[in-house]
């Protein structure tokens, strides 16, 4: 008899293992934190590094009030200082003494944070050179960081009057007058260039600015006038002043058709000194300076700064348009040129320039 055997069939399960997953260790993860922090830290150190002024309140002083060529080129330039330094920059007007209240207290360095300051150079050395009452900074020890823009002066002549060149000036038989804000303005331009031709002159202060100045030639009460290219270019456009002189050694791109000193008189090294001295204070323009107690690394991060700026076609176009042109010139040669209207190697002495300036033409 035959046996049947039932075969079972055995189903098979899949069990899923799930792994048991490490516990973390402690100190693994204050090791990675670690790293991180550190990561942090070296990364914020190098944009300090790039940028030491960001956060910071930077204040840019102009010496002059709201509204004038110094404070509209102060505000124009504040927002660029901004996206490059990541600062807050603050336009502040430090009025009084034509500038000298702000240069002594930049001088000082009685504030608290990083201030800069947009310097009329030529008014500043002058200042300092002719020992003009209440000044008490020294030009030379500023952090000059470069110079925003230079002009040279221009000499107009009224057009009532029978000028028309330097020579019709050398061969008048009576004294020529001039029409002036102050003694010192346009760096004395009308004192020195009537010493350096030997005129018979008198320059007549008190006027309020370049617009009072030209409107007195311009009604007969002044045969000359003194002033800045760029206004002298605009009152001959506007008001028909004849420039006759540029006070540069070349021609100028602003008035191409006016020929210099040197190029209508033939002057002595005697005389080409005092022509020589106005060019030079002339040339220091509208410059940017800050005290003399920064650091030296900031100074130079200070002037890579300005350099950048001043030398960007965007920035240059843009103020173009709006009438302030720029022309950037190093610190050094900002320095030099101080340093020479100071020290008055081969230039007329002080005492010299205070006898012409301050006395000589004034009637």
């Amino acid at each position: 008899m035959l046996t049947t055997r039932t075969r079972k069939r055995v189903t098979l399960k899949t069990v899923s293992i799930t792994p048991m997953r490490p516990r973390p260790n402690p100190r693994t993860l204050l090791a990675c934190l670690g790293l991180v922090l550190t990561q942090l830290v070296w990364t914020q150190a190098s944009i300090s590094e790039q940028r030491p002024l960001a956060g910071e309140r930077v204040r840019l002083v102009v010496g002059f009030g709201a509204g004038g060529g110094y404070d509209v080129y102060a505000r124009m330039l504040a927002p660029h200082l901004e996206q490059e330094t990541g600062a807050t920059v603050v336009v502040e007007n430090w009025t009084g003494g034509g500038g000298v209240v702000a240069l002594n207290r930049l001088a000082t360095d009685d504030t608290e944070g990083l201030t800069l300051m947009l310097v009329n150079g030529p008014s500043a050395v002058m200042g300092q050179v002719l020992g003009n009452e209440g000044v008490r900074y020294d030009v030379s020890a500023f952090t000059w960081l470069g110079r925003v823009f230079a002009e040279p002066s221009v000499v107009l002549a009224s057009p009532v009057s029978p000028y028309r060149s330097l020579a019709d000036l050398t061969s008048a038989d009576l004294p020529v007058r001039w029409a002036s804000a102050g003694k010192t303005t346009t760096a004395g331009t009308p004192a020195l260039v009537s010493q350096a031709l030997k005129l018979r002159s008198e320059v007549i202060i008190g006027y309020k600015g370049t617009s009072e100045s030209a409107l007195a030639a311009l009604r007969g009460e002044a045969d000359l006038v003194a002033m800045s290219a760029t206004s002298a270019r605009a009152q001959a456009h506007k008001n028909g002043l004849v420039p006759i002189a540029v006070v540069s050694h070349e021609r100028i791109s602003l008035l191409p058709e006016v020929a210099t000193v040197a190029e209508q008189i033939n002057l002595t090294p005697s005389q080409n000194r005092w022509i020589d001295y106005g060019i030079t204070v002339m040339g220091l323009g509208r410059s940017l300076a800050t005290s003399e107690h920064v650091s030296p690394e900031r100074r130079e991060y200070l002037r890579r700064v300005v350099k950048k700026i001043l030398t960007d076609t965007t920035v240059i176009r843009e103020a173009a348009a709006q009438g302030r042109p720029i022309e950037f010139g190093p610190p050094s040669e900002l320095l030099a040129s101080i340093n020479r209207a100071l020290a008055n190697e081969n230039e007329p002495t002080r005492g010299e320039l205070r006898h012409v300036i301050l006395e000589k033409f004034n009637p």
